[in-house]
């Protein structure tokens, strides 16, 4: 779910359809960025934040 809203999915549409509040999802890409979903280093957490930045532009 948060790979897909990393994707540039709508965290209300992902959130209707698993049923949850859309905050949740913000919540839980914050967490996915810095790492703390797996034991990532500083520098694949800076990796994916730069993935994102490219997903909003």
């Amino acid at each position: 779910m948060v790979e897909s809203a990393l994707k540039g999915r709508s965290h209300p549409e992902l959130a209707k359809e698993n049923d949850i509040y859309s905050g949740v999802i913000t919540r839980w890409k914050r967490q996915y960025l810095d790492g703390k979903f797996h034991g990532t280093s500083a520098s694949d957490t800076e990796l994916r934040k730069l993935k994102l930045k490219i997903c909003e532009l």
